[in-house]
């Protein structure tokens, strides 16, 4: 579940909203669907706060977003490096949690405490075979699930080569980019270079208050106030990417887009839009599975 960002986490991140992005924190807020996609308020939730400078910080505003939304089963997991990172503790609390969300910050200081880890490789393990598991980020922690995560680069008005430095992320979502915060610091610059560099790869622009539920590694839904903005590699016309130098403007002739909101989803494996239905909650609190229509 990767999150765009700045999801609500109170009545009072409703109210400083545009009139275009309000929703209802309690029943309809990206925190809440995380929740309802476990066991609702009884998850055991995990919050990891490696890529944050204020990690107490972070974590007590989740504690008490959650806690608002019913659930008080709430771990925050704070390390520096990655031996504090394999402490047994931390092992054993997320091979029997719910729900793991890594929080905001800075990406690579995340992929670095965390790379070659018992840690992510319990995290992994869970998330490919256990179906009563879910792995969020949001922010920097949804950047970091993707193959090739972007490092820095600028939100210039052109589209520059070699503007964007790169590293390696988790690579969750394999031939994936993702980025955060699109359309708020305009980042679509820096995610189209990228994706012409890597152009079997697909890219995902999620804004704030947004996110995608993904199951079985490809079915999407997406979910929040906003949007995701979807971007094709391997579809575009003609361009003069191979012929320029670096920091030289790029021009296209097109590219493949798609716009996703709540209600659509997306293929990653076939590449299609999907219209989604709204799942009713079962008995027990927890969304019913993914319902979805071509």
């Amino acid at each position: 579940m990767p999150i765009g960002g700045k999801e609500a986490k109170n009545k009072e991140d409703e109210l400083q909203q545009e009139n275009l992005q309000k929703k209802d924190f309690y029943h309809n807020g990206i925190l809440k669907e995380m929740l309802l996609t476990m066991r609702g308020p009884d998850s055991q939730v995990a919050i990891i706060t490696a890529a944050s400078e204020v990690p107490q910080e972070i974590a007590q505003d989740y504690v008490s977003a959650l806690g608002e939304l019913g659930c008080n089963n709430i771990m925050p997991l704070h390390f520096e490096n990655r031996d504090e990172a394999d402490k047994q503790e931390h092992l054993h609390y997320i091979t029997k949690c719910n729900i793991v969300l890594f929080t905001g910050g800075d990406q690579i200081k995340l992929v670095n405490k965390l790379r070659n880890s018992q840690f992510l490789s319990i995290i992994r393990e869970r998330y490919i075979n256990d179906e009563n598991f879910l792995f969020a980020g949001t922010s920097a922690g949804a950047a970091a699930m993707s193959e090739f995560m972007i490092m820095e680069g600028g939100n210039d008005e052109s589209i520059l080569k070699g503007a964007v430095k790169e590293e390696e992320g988790l690579s969750f979502l394999p031939k994936t980019i993702i980025d955060t915060h699109f359309m708020s610091r305009g980042r679509l610059t820096r995610i189209v270079e990228l994706l012409l560099k890597h152009d079997l790869c697909t890219a995902f622009g999620i804004c704030e208050d947004s996110a995608l539920i993904i199951r079985q590694g490809k079915i999407m839904k997406a979910i929040g106030s906003g949007v995701i903005v979807v971007l094709e590699g391997g579809n575009v016309g003609k361009t003069n990417y191979e012929n320029i130098g670096e920091f030289d403007p790029i021009y296209i002739e097109e590219i493949k887009m798609r716009i996703l909101s709540r209600g659509a989803g997306y293929n990653l494996e076939e590449r299609k839009f999907l219209e989604v239905k709204d799942r009713e909650i079962g008995e027990t609190g927890r969304l019913k599975n993914l319902e979805i229509s071509n």
